[in-house]
């Protein structure tokens, strides 16, 4: 039965399912006058899409009067489909039905009736009853197809009488020189015989070439001598009718001499057709014939597939690839290696249909050498596919590391090694290291990029967050910092600003002074400013950051205390007014708290804070029962309790056992148990002793050991805290940049971005690790600046000193005991192999 989902949910696509498979001429005739287009519509099954006529070729239940009626109303029976690249009538000849054949032979010239296809193992593998035990070749009719595959039934010899009648080719031999004749053979010598007397004065002169290819008659085929015409040749009569080029076909056969010999005259190493679009280096892969992969690569005319490098890897679900596709994607990538900068580059961005590049499934197949060449070659590690995944969260931690290493530009050669050496001893304070970028960072000269996007998935993906620490990364962000410190500084001194004039205006209220509020009044002007013009510019996102909603209670709190200044008669007891100053001073405190945190001097110290607090909350979550449970009996024993004042007395014991608990005991609260004395001074001690001196001690311990284990990470936990800052300000800016559609508001994000970045042209930065962490952009060497992070300077210096002993090593090897041993042994096995005797006979 027809199934599948109809395409748009088109209602008139399920009623015309519905009328064909039931046969319903009527209302066949009726819908598709209404809705022609109907017939063109392609409709989903699992894995592709067929028009409905192929659908209903491929139903058993749908009769022959269907199809002609089908095809009387527009239906095209010559039109291939997209994934077997079959037409009508092969589709007809694999099902073996006659009524079918009939009704689609009837509007078929003889030319169409011979189209050749290709029949690959998958093909049958769709339909229950045909033969699946034929192996995949080209060069295949109707007849082909329904001797091979189709089910021997009473109608069997009809469909082959049929097909011949028309003057489909009985002598029609396939890629393996299996022609029908030969298979009719097979199921009966007399009709065999009737069908070469019917056919008889059939030519072969326009297949010459392809025969000695079908029959691999590959000497005969060498000694003659081609036109390119004849060599770019196809196995039909026409590009619609054929299944493949001359190329295509010695590839499929690994006809490694036909290869080349047609490539001597001319042939075409890219060319495809309609109806079958692997490139014939792909064929050659997928067959596993390396040696002509190797004479298409050094070929000057080939232009590899853009989508080779997926298409090849796609092969690894299967396990029994891996090393075939191993060895062809070392070949490709090596020879994708000489292109132009560009020309790769289109290579790497290439996609398939979930937008996944091959560096997507070279880290999904956990494929580390083919990754470390793609980055190396330039492929973008935050490419995202349909489902928002990246490289980077597929890709193990060690290779991503080793691809960092990678990234400082070394010596290839001895004679660059010598080179540096040299430059080194002569210069070692200005000795440069240079570190590329452009795998990191990706993108364009022309285009507009996040430059900072890895940073933000190296903080978000948790088993690579480690690698912030790396000497690659700390440089960049070393350097990065310096692009955002100046707004970490204006926003503190604004948050100073207001610190000091909310003290300078609170002292003169305290004292009943008439307060100036000017200083205050300047101080709300610059934050108010600045917060509008971030709004303005970042609009909805504003919001999500902390600072901005503190910035925000700063500014309301700001506007009470001075609108409450400017009334007549302030009271000196005004509750309101003392809050807000409370309110706004601790606000502004912490405001310079987070952005104290943001500079690198004061980070760690804000972070252990942080840390701690949050220690001390998640162990409190726990041990808070204990506390209660004392509170609530305190409370039940308190003297005398009043109903009118329970409230009060809740919250006067509450806290006096937070005080308590705090390390500040009452030595006079037993004294105010009187009806219960024993009990109530049993439970007192009891809790001095589980609280005030365990519990106590226990969260001071955790608090010391949990300190320790945060002044490990601390530095790492800084990297971490300013990348984040730089990241989220950085997205902010970018996705504005790609929402906006202002031209003005477009020009300054855009000029905001292009402050916030570190490259302007290539993406190398240049370190100098004996001048104290200089660091400057390739092309822009007198923009210098001073990183100072003894851990990247030890890194790059022990890298100097490591090939400075390789090659102190391999100087002095050449003249090492285990060298001469070596060669000692050598000449010994070579006298040994020498025949004596005769050498003294000469």
């Amino acid at each position: 039965m027809i199934c599948g989902k109809i395409l748009n949910n088109s209602q008139g696509q399920l009623k015309l399912l519905k009328y064909v498979h039931n046969n319903d001429i009527r209302s066949i005739e009726r819908i598709v006058h209404r809705h022609s287009n109907l017939l063109s519509a392609k409709y989903h099954q699992p894995h592709e899409e067929h028009p409905i006529l192929i659908l209903a070729c491929n139903d058993p239940n749908v009769k022959g009067e269907t199809i002609a009626k089908l095809i009387e109303l527009g239906a095209s029976c010559t039109e291939p489909t997209e994934n077997d690249h079959w037409e009508a009538i092969h589709y007809a000849a694999i099902q073996g039905d006659k009524d079918k054949l009939r009704a689609i032979i009837k509007h078929l010239t003889t030319e169409q009736a011979n189209s050749l296809v290709y029949c690959s193992t998958h093909v049958p593998r769709k339909f229950r009853l045909a033969n699946k035990n034929v192996k995949k070749s080209y060069s295949n009719n109707a007849l082909n197809i329904l001797l091979k595959y189709a089910r021997r039934n009473e109608s069997f010899l009809e469909c082959c009488q049929q097909l011949i009648d028309k003057g489909v080719r009985v002598h029609q031999a396939d890629s393996n020189g299996v022609s029908p004749l030969d298979l009719l053979k097979n199921e009966d010598k007399l009709i065999a015989s009737r069908l070469v007397h019917s056919q008889q004065s059939e030519s072969f002169t326009k297949d010459a070439i392809f025969a000695l290819v079908m029959f691999n008659k590959e000497e005969e085929f060498l000694l003659k001598d081609f036109s390119q015409e004849e060599v770019n040749g196809l196995d039909g009569s026409d590009e619609n009718f054929s299944s493949c080029t001359l190329m295509q076909m010695c590839c499929a056969k690994g006809l490694t001499s036909c290869v080349k010999h047609i490539l001597s005259k001319g042939a075409s190493p890219n060319k495809t057709i309609r109806k079958n679009e692997t490139s014939p280096i792909m064929i050659a892969i997928k067959e596993d014939h390396e040696e002509i992969v190797e004479l298409f690569l050094d070929n000057p005319g080939i232009e590899l597939p853009e989508d080779i490098l997926i298409k090849m890897q796609t092969k690894y679900k299967h396990m029994k690839n891996v090393g075939r596709i191993d060895k062809y994607m070392t070949l490709v990538l090596n020879h994708l290696t000489k292109y132009e900068k560009d020309k790769i580059r289109r290579y790497l961005l290439s996609t398939d249909d979930l937008d996944r590049t091959a560096l997507h499934y070279a880290t999904n197949y956990r494929c580390s050498d083919n990754v470390l060449k793609l980055l190396e070659m330039g492929a973008p590690l935050t490419k995202k596919d349909s489902f928002d995944s990246t490289p980077l969260h597929s890709i193990e931690p060690n290779v991503l590391e080793k691809f960092f290493d990678r990234c400082i530009a070394l010596p290839k050669d001895t004679k660059d090694l010598d080179n540096m050496l040299f430059e080194l001893k002569n210069y070692k304070k200005m000795f440069p290291i240079e570190i590329n970028y452009e795998a990191l960072i990706g993108g364009s000269e022309k285009n507009e990029v996040n430059e900072s996007e890895f940073l933000f998935y190296l903080i978000k993906i948790a088993n690579l967050t480690h690698l912030l620490n790396h000497p690659v990364i700390s440089s960049y962000l070393a350097v990065k910092w310096t692009k955002f410190r100046w707004a970490v500084y204006i926003n503190l001194l604004l948050y100073l600003i207001a610190y000091v004039s909310l003290l300078f205006y609170g002292f003169a209220y305290e004292n009943y002074a008439t307060a100036s509020n000017g200083l205050l009044l300047t101080s709300l002007c610059f934050i108010f400013t600045r917060e509008s013009v971030q709004l303005t510019l970042f609009r909805t996102d504003y919001l999500k950051r902390l600072d901005n909603i503190v910035d925000l209670l700063l500014i309301g709190g700001v506007i009470y205390i001075i609108a409450s200044g400017w009334t007549e008669n302030v009271a000196q007891d005004d509750y309101n007014l003392r809050v807000a100053f409370s309110v706004v001073f601790l606000t502004s405190t912490l405001g310079i708290f987070m952005q104290l945190g943001i500079l690198p001097f004061f980070t760690i110290k804000v972070i252990i804070l942080r840390q701690t607090s949050i220690s001390f909350c998640k162990y409190m979550v726990f041990y808070i029962f204990p506390v209660l449970a004392f509170f609530f009996c305190f409370y039940m024993l308190r003297d005398n309790p009043d109903p009118k004042d329970n409230m009060n007395d809740f919250f006067h014991i509450l806290y006096d056992v937070i005080t308590m608990f705090a390390g500040d005991p009452d030595s006079n609260y037993p004294s105010q148990f009187e009806t219960n004395p024993i009990f109530s001074h049993i439970i007192y001690v009891c809790f001095i002793v589980i609280i005030g001196i365990i519990l106590q001690n226990l969260l001071i311990g955790l608090a010391v050991s949990d300190l320790q284990e945060i002044q490990k990470k601390a530095e790492f936990i800084s990297k971490k805290e300013i990348a984040d800052y730089i990241t989220n300000i950085e997205r902010i800016i970018f996705s504005n940049l790609l929402k906006s559609t202002n031209s003005i508001f477009r020009s300054i994000f855009k000029k905001l971005l292009r402050t916030a970045n570190v490259f302007q042209d290539d993406k190398i930065l240049v370190i100098q690790p004996y001048n104290d962490g200089c660091v400057y952009t390739h092309k822009n060497p007198k923009s210098k600046q001073y990183i100072k992070d003894q851990a990247i300077i030890e890194f790059l210096q022990n890298v100097i000193k490591d090939l400075t002993l390789a090659k102190d090593r391999e100087v002095e090897s050449t003249y090492s005991l285990k060298m001469l041993y070596e060669k000692l042994e050598r000449i010994e096995n070579v006298l040994e192999k020498l025949d004596v005797n005769n050498l003294l006979k000469k």
